[in-house]
């Protein structure tokens, strides 16, 4: 997994805009990360996040969370057991 992981990750950083990923288990522990300092932070508040949508929106299945700002947004989606957070630049 770690080789497909890294590969992956690569791709994603080379997306227009990409400034950072993370990918976190689901008790909110770094996997693997590119360019983002504060990946231990970031994996357990995505983990709680998602947790919260889950429950706010009475949903079965995690739902994707999208945090807007001014400089960047921030995409947190969860598939089977793989957290991934994305931060990209605003266009």
């Amino acid at each position: 997994m770690g080789t497909q992981l890294k590969k992956c990750m690569d791709q994603l950083m080379e997306e227009p805009g990409m400034l950072s990923v993370v990918c976190a288990d689901e008790q909110g522990l770094t996997i693997s990360q590119k360019e983002a300092p504060n990946h231990k932070a970031i994996s357990a508040a995505a983990r709680d996040i998602l947790e919260l949508a889950k429950k706010l929106g009475h949903c079965r299945q995690t739902p994707t969370v999208t945090l807007k700002g001014s400089g960047s947004n921030i995409t947190i989606a969860q598939d089977i057991s793989v957290i991934t957070i994305l931060q990209r630049k605003n266009a």
